[in-house]
């Protein structure tokens, strides 16, 4: 019976315990991220992390938490601390990664550290990080990211051959992954940038088929329709670029696929370049400076041919006209079509 009166007690007290902790960890993930905001991504990880270590130790959980975050977030930091100092930070981070293989977000701290190391030019520095965490803890809970991260870093080289070959590795291995994607997307840059222009051709169509939602399609569709635009065929050029504008016409590259679809149908002699170029100088959503770079393309369309509309004569251009064509009282019918002869300044 005492047994079942001191159950209730029991069951407030956890409760009341867990309500602390909660408002305890709220309170130290807003001081952490204030003092480390480049730590923003890992901080809630640690806080659930040492919560956990803290219910273990004692019944008392909210006595510990604070001491044991500030533990290890104070051998996390060293590798921020680090930053500017490669030798510090490969050194701080090979501490974490030996007291704490396994640890929670040990591999997040080593993705990091390799990727500051990447940026402050030392690539087969952070491969070297990479590889030798690899060897400690071979199946790290960010494995996939650790390996895209490994060829990136031959990316960072110009090492393309060496990047495919990672890409292709990690595409046989991680076949459900959600960073497909974007593995399949750089494999195809990096075949392109080796100098395998048809192999990146076929990369890229079959990324634009795959995924055809995917953030990063509408620059596999852009670079589709530049090849085609560099090879000379500005018909399917203008095709691919008319795809891009039409199925995502929110993409901030729409626009400039509107302006080269203009271009490769001026390429193959098409007088649809002129609504190419003048619905695009009308378009208020476009970037004011493409705008400008219509207007001109559309002048440069009416100089080509010989022959001049004065509405569509940009009002400052390299080309004068022998005479003003928007002078006051020109009737509605002259408005057509002018045969002018342009002088060159």
């Amino acid at each position: 019976m005492k047994a079942d009166n001191d159950q209730p007690k029991e069951l407030s007290y956890c409760q009341t315990a867990a309500l602390a902790v909660l408002r305890l960890k709220q309170q130290l993930q807003h001081e952490y991220e204030q003092a480390h905001p480049e730590l923003r991504d890992v901080i809630p990880a640690i806080l659930d992390q040492e919560e956990k270590n803290a219910w273990n130790l004692s019944s008392f959980p909210h006595l510990l938490v604070p001491d044991l975050v500030e533990a290890r977030m104070a051998k996390l930091s060293l590798q921020t601390e680090g930053a500017n100092d490669p030798a510090a930070a490969t050194n701080a981070v090979h501490r974490i990664v030996t007291e704490y293989p396994n640890g929670f977000y040990t591999d997040r701290t080593v993705i990091l550290a390799g990727q500051n190391l990447s940026r402050q030019g030392d690539p087969a520095g952070a491969r070297k990080l990479f590889s030798e965490f690899l060897k400690i803890a071979p199946q790290p809970g960010l494995l996939p990211e650790l390996q895209l991260a490994i060829a990136r870093t031959y990316e960072r080289e110009n090492k393309w051959t060496d990047a495919i070959k990672e890409y292709e590795g990690w595409l046989v291995n991680f076949t459900n992954h959600e960073a497909r994607p974007r593995a399949e997307y750089s494999r195809a840059h990096a075949t392109f940038q080796a100098g395998a222009e048809t192999n990146a051709l076929a990369h890229f169509t079959n990324f634009v088929a795959h995924y055809p939602t995917n953030e990063l399609t509408p620059r596999a569709q852009l670079w589709v329709a530049d090849y085609y635009y560099r090879s000379g065929n500005p018909y399917e050029a203008e095709k691919n670029y008319q795809l891009l504008s039409l199925n995502w016409p929110g993409s901030e590259l729409a626009c400039q696929a509107r302006m080269m679809a203009g271009r490769a149908a001026k390429e193959r002699g098409s007088e649809d370049a002129k609504d190419y170029f003048a619905k695009l100088r009308d378009d208020t959503n476009c970037p004011t400076n493409l705008r400008f770079e219509a207007l001109f393309a559309l002048g440069d369309y009416w100089m080509d041919h010989s022959w001049i509309h004065w509405r569509e004569l940009p009002s400052s251009r390299r080309v004068i006209c022998v005479e003003s064509l928007s002078r006051p009282g020109h009737s509605e019918s002259s408005d057509k079509v002018q045969q002018i002869k342009p002088a060159v300044a």
